[in-house]
């Protein structure tokens, strides 16, 4: 494709792609060309993947409402997965969306775990990666604690 006016240039197929999709004006179709310069997807991915670190970050602070780092005992028995994910969505709502996505792949053919049945399930992934991250974030791994100690649980793992 060449372009002319004070200077004259070409550019290669992925270019051409991006300029005639960003001409097209259809926001899927300039992702996905802007994702077939390989350049440019390690570009994107290290903006994408530093925006989830900070929201990590965020989820990680000490912060007196910070479900995954604490949870009082006094708060124990009113345990909900929604508080869980009430801070997903406010603090970290890329990494929910990422983890959504993951869990909920074969909600079309599962009748029953479909939906909010998956929030326990990614609650508990975050709590275990926050948990690599920062020792002192272990909300739900207490909750687990608290229920197999009350269930008299001796087996370890």
């Amino acid at each position: 494709m060449t372009v002319s006016g004070a200077q004259s240039f070409s550019l290669n197929d992925p270019e051409a792609k991006v300029v005639k999709a960003l001409v097209g004006g259809h926001v899927p179709t300039i992702i996905s060309s802007l994702l077939d310069i390989d350049s440019l997807r390690e570009v994107l991915f290290g903006v994408f993947t530093d925006t989830i670190s900070r929201e990590c970050g965020i989820l990680c602070r000490k912060q007196p409402d910070a479900c995954f780092r604490n949870i009082p005992l006094s708060k124990l028995a009113e345990f909900s997965w929604d508080t869980f994910v009430a801070e997903l969505k406010d603090k970290a709502p890329i990494l929910l969306h990422i983890l959504t996505a993951v869990a909920s792949f074969s909600d079309h053919r599962n009748q029953i775990k479909v939906g909010s049945h998956h929030l326990p399930g990614i609650c508990s992934a975050v709590a275990v990666l926050l948990k690599e991250r920062n020792r002192e974030v272990d909300g739900i791994q207490s909750v687990v604690s608290a229920l197999m100690f009350l269930g008299h649980c001796e087996k370890q793992v």
